[in-house]
């Protein structure tokens, strides 16, 4: 079932099973001890005899060092608390100051809900820059720069292998077989076959490919070039720029099979929905803003897309529905400050599960989060 590209020049690299220890750095602790202050009375007058000294109230050497033994068990027991707790809260993704319930909204007649997805470990990014991420079935591929971490989705997003990169990457995404295709606007791509090598490709811009064909859109510097693989197995350009797609075109997603196109047009981003002719079928109306869009897809009759965190949705025939700004958007969620919107991926129940980055409070890295999104 799977395909042999002939334009893929031969470099391997197998993806083995290698633990992540992705924790974040443990908060410091310190436990003080208190401090015991031991009293000793004195005689009351010079003129007492030696026998009265033994009535002065005083702790002897034995019992100071029965009390210091105690302070010292006490802070031993309460440093093995705080270290337990250290390592729990590494482990655990939702912990944190940040973590507040999520809120739900009513947006245009729909009511927007949303809920976080529990990872195994924490997931560190180098930056929110060059982190993306894919699904092929139950497996989630987090991209972070130079790296690639896979993970499997369930109660729980345990991680199961990561492996190095040739070059640095922005994009990740997949093929109907199972394929993983890398790529970053300007630059070289490279593609990850289903044995596990790595590949350099011919193409160079941002590659989303479709699900249910062999069939792909390529954007270098804003414009999208038409790829489609040939019966010789190799992927070629079919179309560039004539009047089938805009230009200033910021992400472009397959759902299903139709082909979502974000672009900016006199200033302001849009959603155009085509057909993979490249015919217009929908253009979003209204409601955005002059970011450009960063993640769009479509799910359940709502086209959704987010700017700069946060998130516009339009009906089915391109009309605004409501957007919530990025306050409010961190509001659905459930953080406590605005998280970026990375990408989103339309489910089969027709929500919508978005992949989210958040910068570290210490302006060291970001950290990875997804949320189940629903509107009803």
């Amino acid at each position: 079932m799977y395909k042999n590209n002939k334009f893929i020049i031969a470099a391997a690299a197998i993806i083995t099973a290698a633990s992540l220890a992705a924790c974040g750095d443990a908060k410091e602790r310190t436990i003080s001890e208190e401090e015991s202050n031991i009293v000793s009375e004195t005689p009351t007058a010079a003129d007492q005899n030696a026998s009265a000294s033994s009535d002065t109230e005083s702790i002897k050497d034995s019992d100071v060092k029965k009390l210091e033994s105690e302070q010292e068990s006490e802070a031993s027991n309460a440093e093995n608390t705080d270290s337990e707790a250290d390592n729990t809260e590494s482990d655990n993704t939702n912990s944190g100051e940040d973590k507040l319930e999520p809120t739900s909204f009513d947006v245009g007649g729909l009511t927007l809900s949303a809920k976080e997805l529990s990872f195994k470990k924490s997931v560190n990014l180098k930056s929110s820059d060059h982190a993306d991420a894919a699904l092929f079935g139950d497996e989630l591929y987090i991209l972070d720069g130079k790296q690639l971490k896979t993970y499997t989705l369930g109660d729980t997003v345990s991680e199961e292998s990561s492996v190095e990169l040739p070059g640095t990457y922005s994009r990740v995404d997949t093929d109907p077989y199972g394929q993983i295709y890398l790529s970053r606007d300007r630059f070289d791509s490279a593609v990850i076959n289903t044995s596990g090598e790595i590949n350099k490709l011919d193409t160079s811009g941002i590659l989303s490919l479709s699900k249910v064909m062999e069939y792909g859109l390529c954007t270098n510097g804003g414009k999208v070039t038409k790829y489609e693989d040939s019966d010789s197995g190799e992927w070629s350009s079919v179309a560039e720029n004539d009047n089938e797609f805009p230009e200033n075109v910021s992400a472009v997603e397959f759902a299903g099979n139709h082909i979502l196109i974000a672009h900016k047009t006199d200033g302001n981003s849009a959603v155009k929905v085509c057909d993979y002719d490249g015919n217009e079928l929908v253009s979003t109306d209204g409601g955005s803003t002059g970011d450009d869009i960063e993640a769009v897809t479509e799910a359940g009759g709502v086209i959704a897309a987010s700017s700069n965190g946060d998130l516009t949705l339009w009906d089915a025939s391109g009309d605004i529905i409501g957007r919530l700004d990025s306050d409010d958007t961190a509001k659905l969620l459930g953080t406590d400050y605005p998280v970026v919107i990375k990408k989103l991926f339309a489910r089969e129940d027709g929500s919508i599960l978005a992949f989210c980055t958040s910068d570290e409070k210490n302006g060291k890295g970001a950290q990875a989060r997804m949320f189940t999104i629903s509107a009803v």
